[in-house]
């Protein structure tokens, strides 16, 4: 349960600071792109914001998947739902400040964060299959089971046998 909460609490980090991040770079590499003070952001910002979410709403559903060793695709549906009701809170509070293409944009991340944890549980099955089928197979006998018998060492000839 522990492992649980954080690999959705870590997923969750990932993709936010993710976001932060991309956002930062932009302030540094395009400041142009970045909406003044006071200002909406424009459409370019926009859409380049929502591309960068997505693909660190796919990172952090595969990283809670990987830190909860199970269930994989479940974590990252525990993280995309605590994320539909972050947005959708988000939304709420910020009502018109932002276009609803963008609103709706927003609650479509949870879907790239399901994909993230279907990709680990995808992985996790071809590295199972793979080490099943490379690693050798040993039959170990039962307890219960007698050893196979060797055949008996055969005597060596005596000197009265050959004639000697």
């Amino acid at each position: 349960m522990k492992r649980s909460f954080l690999a959705v609490v870590i997923g969750f980090v990932v993709t936010v600071l993710g976001l932060l991040l991309f956002t930062a770079l932009v302030a540094k590499l395009l400041p142009s792109i970045l909406p003044a003070e006071g200002q909406a952001a424009g459409t370019g910002y926009l859409l380049l914001s929502l591309l960068c979410l997505y693909g660190f709403a796919v990172l952090g559903g595969y990283v809670a998947g990987w830190i909860a060793l199970r269930a994989p695709a479940l974590h990252a549906l525990a993280l995309a739902a605590v994320m539909g009701i972050l947005v959708f809170s988000f939304i709420k509070v910020n009502a018109g400040q932002q276009p609803k293409w963008y609103e709706y944009g927003l609650l479509a991340a949870t879907i790239p964060t399901l994909i993230g944890g279907w990709l680990r549980a995808r992985g996790a099955q071809k590295r199972a299959a793979l080490s099943t089928a490379t690693t050798p197979q040993i039959k170990l006998q039962s307890i219960e089971e007698p050893l196979p018998q060797s055949p008996p060492k055969p005597k060596p000839a005596s000197a009265e046998e050959h004639g000697a």
